[in-house]
């Protein structure tokens, strides 16, 4: 995305791992400027993100918490190998 006339990378800082930095190095974009979204810098139009189950209305923060619980209790109830 364009920040101040400069290529940018956006990414949501949940999602900016160290994995993630390794494979825009082997894409060769390590050199460019890396924004989080959530920054109030970044222009809405830039702010999508598809959450697979959010029910209309819900805030993301709302759907994420349903996500942690949903897999604390997959975990939990997990029978192990």
């Amino acid at each position: 995305m364009p920040h101040h006339g400069v290529l940018t990378i956006g990414i949501w800082s949940d999602l900016d791992t160290p994995e993630l930095r390794s494979h825009f190095k082997t894409l060769g974009l390590e050199s460019l400027p890396i924004l989080h979204l959530e920054c109030p810098q970044v222009s809405i139009e830039y702010k999508t993100r598809v959450c697979p189950d959010r029910i209309k209305g819900e805030s993301f923060r709302g759907w994420l918490r349903r996500a942690e619980i949903a897999q604390a209790h997959r975990l939990k109830t997990q029978v192990p190998a």
